[in-house]
């Protein structure tokens, strides 16, 4: 059985995730170092980890996954990456590059919505007082 989600276990996977697609590339001498690779590897890493976060996020039960108020979070974290790299593009936006950026998005809306739902549900009931 998987243990629960805690936001340290996601700072660790996220920060492995960018360790390994910043200094992967240098290692492997298929890219020299330099500031803009590493930060490319950064977003790249990061949105990894986001993902893999998610897979773990839907497959367990409710009371071991990431608690509401970092959920959302994590994926309003999500989301600004996106954004980031919507300022980042250089070229005019296709129609690929549109539904590649809400395939990465929609994680990010995914945590939002969940983390709410369940931070609603959380609440006590108002109408009872």
């Amino acid at each position: 059985m998987k243990p629960p989600q805690t936001l340290g276990s996601v700072i660790g996977v996220m920060l492995f995730s960018i360790l390994v697609w910043v200094v992967g590339p240098v290692v492997t001498g298929s890219h020299e170092f330099g500031w803009n690779r590493a930060a490319e590897g950064m977003l790249s890493g990061a949105t990894f980890a986001i993902l893999w976060t998610l897979m773990d996020y839907a497959r367990l039960p409710v009371e071991k996954r990431l608690p509401a108020p970092h959920a959302i979070g994590l994926g309003g974290f999500n989301l600004a990456l996106v954004a980031l790299m919507v300022a980042k593009r250089s070229g005019p936006l296709t129609v690929g590059s549109a539904i590649g950026l809400i395939a990465l998005a929609s994680p990010g809306v995914y945590l939002i919505v969940n983390g709410s739902r369940r931070r609603k549900a959380a609440l006590p009931d108002s109408s009872q007082r």
